[in-house]
């Protein structure tokens, strides 16, 4: 990433709920909005877990993400905004938690929902979830 590495940032909802948020480049689409589930100081470590691989990351995401929604015949068609993404920590017991350290959430408009399981800058998991 870029000298001015993004940080992770307060978000208040309108319901008053409060969580830890990080801006991340989705090339060719511009940035997203990851969240994580709180203000912790977890959801900022799990953040900052994101942000050093993304570089790594996205085009592996971006790749696995086209080829499923062609096999799946789902049309979405990425950019700006067209997701949230949510992540956490994997919980020891949870699904994939013996091989991933995060897990990863990608919601768009339509279903399926996305979901990839992390360690470093590998893709462990990926999975969409109907």
């Amino acid at each position: 990433m870029s000298t001015a590495d993004p940080e992770p940032f307060e978000i208040k909802f309108e319901d008053d709920d409060v969580a830890l948020g990080v801006r991340l480049p989705i090339a060719p689409f511009g940035d997203a909005l990851f969240l994580a589930p709180d203000i912790s100081e977890g959801s900022r470590s799990v953040l900052r877990e994101l942000i050093e691989p993304w570089d790594d990351l996205w085009p592996k995401m971006l790749k696995k993400l086209k080829n499923e929604f062609e096999d799946y015949g789902v049309d979405v068609e990425l950019g700006r905004d067209d997701f949230i993404g949510s992540i956490q920590r994997c919980k020891v017991g949870d699904y994939m938690s013996d091989k991933s350290k995060v897990f990863l959430r990608l919601e768009f408009d339509e279903p399926p929902l996305w979901d990839f399981f992390l360690s470093g800058k590998r893709i462990v998991h990926f999975q969409p979830v109907f």
